[in-house]
Order: structure tokens, then sequence, then C-alpha cells
């Protein structure tokens, strides 16, 4: 009669010799460094390629900051130039305005001498007209001119 019961043993699994479970502990013991170096390789090789990722990143917002200073310096120079312009002009129309202003200021005494020289039945007709008409310019240029 067999006093196992019936039952098949079994080498695995807690249940094996004292001696096997030696066997598996000194084979673990003796591959432990191998594989806690491999452990230090792979987490080494991954710190390798997240400092990589960084100077990349890096690199590549020192590119978008140059491109944004290009961008800056552009703009303050072209800032410069229109200012330049802007005074440039007005000084123009300043000058033109007061030339504008001189000639307006003698129009009205030159236009009263033409029109005290005109002789009703001796200036030709054209000459009346024409004086009609630069009368008629003169009180508008004034009427637009005048403030509100």
């Amino acid at each position: 009669m067999r006093s196992d019961n019936g039952r098949k043993r079994t080498t695995g699994g807690s249940c094996g010799s004292p001696q096997v479970e030696r066997g598996r502990m000194r084979r673990r013991i003796a591959q432990a460094p191998r594989y806690n170096l491999f452990a230090l390789v792979e987490a080494r090789g991954k710190a390798d390629e997240a400092e990589s990722q960084l100077e990349e990143l890096r690199e590549t917002l020192e590119g978008w900051k140059r491109r944004f200073q290009d961008i800056v310096d552009e703009a303050e120079t072209q800032v410069r130039a229109a200012t330049a312009d802007a005074q440039f002009w007005n000084d123009r129309y300043i000058k033109l305005a007061w030339l504008a202003n001189l000639a307006l200021m003698n129009i009205p005494r030159r236009l009263r001498a033409a029109e005290d020289m005109v002789e009703p039945t001796r200036t030709p007709r054209e000459i009346k007209e024409f004086l009609e008409q630069c009368r008629k310019l003169y009180d508008r240029m004034k009427e637009l001119s005048a403030p509100p």
C-alpha cells in the first residue's frame, strides 16, 4: 500500500525538499548581481535618453528665443523708422500750411485791389466774370477754413 494516498509527487513549488530550496536560493543569489547590473544599465540608458531629450528641448527653446528676439528687434527698428518719418512729414505739413496761410493772407488784399480797378463800362466781361469766380472761390475757402 502507498503511503502518499495515491497522490503524485511534485518537485516544484514550496513542497520541495530543503536541499532543492537551498539550491534555488543559491542560484538566485548568484544571479542577483547580474539582474541588478541589467536594471542599472537599463536605468542609465533611460537617464541618458532623458538628458538627450532635455538638451534637445533646451536647444529648441534657445532657437525660439532667438527668433522672437529678432522679431522684437525688427519691430523696434520699424517703430524708430516710422517715428522719424512721422516727424519728417509733420515738419513738411507745418511748412506747407504756413505757405498756404501766407498765400491766403495776400489773396483778399490783391482781390480787393483788382476789384477796385474794374470800371463797369470799360472792363471786358470775361475779366469781370473771372474776378467774380475768384471772389466765390476765396469766400468758399474762407468758409471751409473757419473754425466750427
